[in-house]
């Protein structure tokens, strides 16, 4: 990668993708009754909506973020 800005758009995909994967896990040991791995995985969720967040606001400090197609992502 050979800028700050294509490097926060992977991040901020990555990012996007991991909080909503960890909310799907909660939701499903919700179903089996697993309180304590839900706690976990529910935080996990909320930092990587933390970092999605801060990402986005250095991309906007660094001039927005590149449209990238999905074949272009590294």
């Amino acid at each position: 990668m050979d800028s700050v800005a294509l490097f926060l758009a992977h991040a901020v995909v990555l990012e996007d993708e991991a909080a909503e994967r960890y909310a799907e896990l909660a939701a499903a040991l919700d179903i089996h009754k697993n309180p304590e791995l839900v706690e976990v995985f529910q935080k996990m969720s909320h930092y990587s909506r933390v970092h999605l967040a801060e990402a986005r606001e250095l991309a906007d400090k660094e001039g927005g973020l590149p449209q990238l197609k999905p074949w272009e992502y590294q």
